[in-house]
């Protein structure tokens, strides 16, 4: 989630140099820029694939206000839009990506339902006093099993089923 801010607020930087604006902003620009990749290169250096890592890190040393790179307007325009457009297509995979494990983490966690004899149904309802629907069963059978496996009931077991 930093990420995504930290990426959204340097598009918007980026995004303003394209604009009139006065030197003292781009001097703000290149020392947040700094900051901004630098910490993205930072979190990205322990990803396995590097090349994000060395992408930021390469943008800081270029923007960084210390040793300044001249390139002139018309250079630095493209320069800018170009991290615009890489800053909004990381932004976007990573979100997708976050949205997949997400996805990933609730199908694992689904179990599938063992089958229910009618005369393991009916002692169910003769336990538990109630009338249930074949899923209901299964999902109490479910339950017992896991409980028999791991020797205790976890909380929020109730989510097995949809």
């Amino acid at each position: 989630m930093v990420k995504i801010i930290v990426k959204s607020g340097l598009i918007v930087l980026f995004g303003m140099c394209l604009l009139k604006m006065p030197y003292s902003y781009f001097q703000l620009v290149r020392f947040a820029g700094l900051a901004g990749f630098a910490w993205l290169a930072y979190k990205d250096s322990f990803k396995t694939d590097k090349s994000l890592m060395i992408l930021w890190a390469v943008s800081a040393l270029l923007i960084n206000p210390i040793f300044k790179v001249p390139l002139g307007r018309h250079v630095w325009n493209i320069v800018d839009v170009v991290w615009v457009a890489i800053l909004l297509v990381t932004v976007l995979f990573e979100e997708n990506a976050n949205r997949r494990k997400i996805i990933r983490k609730d199908e694992s966690q689904k179990v599938e339902l063992p089958t229910v004899s009618p005369r393991a149904k009916e002692l169910l309802e003769k336990e538990y006093g109630v009338k249930m629907t074949d899923k209901e069963a299964q999902v109490k059978v479910a339950r017992i099993q896991d409980f028999l496996k791991n020797g205790k009931h976890e909380r929020g077991s109730e989510d097995i089923v949809e």
